[in-house]
């Protein structure tokens, strides 16, 4: 459930958590978990239908330790109940 945050002019997701992560090992953990807390049921179209959305953001900093520079990076994976 998507909320407006009026005091900021955006919007934030109650309970949505930021983990910080260190591995791939630790990338996949959090889409299992993810998928855990998810909601499936058969439909007529779809025997493994989601009855829920996913969206799944990684944010990826980067920082050179010779140059002194920083890149960062933002990609967002969404799954739509029922797609």
């Amino acid at each position: 459930e998507v909320k407006q945050d009026l005091a900021n002019g955006g919007t934030h997701v109650p309970e949505l958590k930021l983990c910080g992560v260190e591995s791939m090992e630790e990338v996949q953990e959090l889409i299992r978990v993810g998928m855990r807390n998810r909601s499936t049921c058969a439909t007529n179209m779809n025997e493994h239908s989601s009855r829920s959305h996913m969206v799944f953001s990684v944010q990826v900093t980067c920082h050179d330790l010779l140059k002194g520079g920083t890149a960062f990076g933002k990609m967002h994976l969404i799954d739509l109940a029922g797609s």
